[in-house]
């Protein structure tokens, strides 16, 4: 209740979704750079692995991405996917069911489909799809690129697909 009567007045985030992910934090550490020196959140050198590119990891984000409620990092992908032409492909893509980003599990489900294809699209936390994944030397190097982007104080959120058994890990986006 206090919440909402602060938000009224412009007090605090007004957005109860970054309130409830707060509430999961142990330690919050912050500085005067970033993100609340030009209040906004950009992408930085995205990765992809194994056999992808950056359009197909800007896809799949995309796709993982609600249309309804864009959060600010998923704002952040979009706006990157439009400056760097990574939206054509997504219209080959029909999303079946969306399970949206949720707090405790730390990931958005997205299962599409195409003319050829179908297969769930996993966009969250690096640590969660780590533990997901099939545990090979991809995985490895995502677990190496999230503590190298960490120490130089990014974020990141992971992007996988998976296709009947068959669980690749797409890329990683350091924001």
């Amino acid at each position: 209740i206090g919440a909402k009567a602060l938000a009224k007045q412009k007090a605090i985030i007004s957005n109860f979704k970054s309130i409830e992910e707060l509430a999961g934090v142990d330690e919050l550490c912050i500085d005067k750079t970033g993100t609340l020196t030009k209040n906004e959140i950009s992408v930085l050198s995205p990765k992809a692995y194994e056999n992808f590119n950056l359009l197909d990891l800007f896809t799949y984000a995309q796709l993982a991405i609600s249309a309804q409620h864009r959060s600010p990092l998923e704002k952040a992908i979009h706006t990157y996917a439009q400056e760097h032409d990574f939206e054509e492909k997504i219209k080959l893509y029909s999303i079946d069911k969306f399970i949206p980003f949720d707090p405790t599990r730390k990931i958005t489900e997205v299962l599409v489909h195409t003319d050829i294809d179908s297969h769930t699209i996993i966009m969250g936390a690096p640590q969660v799809i780590i533990e997901l994944s099939d545990k090979d030397d991809t995985s490895e190097i995502l677990a190496q690129d999230v503590v190298s982007f960490a120490e130089k104080g990014f974020r990141t959120l992971a992007v996988a697909r998976k296709r009947e058994n068959s669980f690749s890990l797409v890329g990683i986006i350091p924001m």
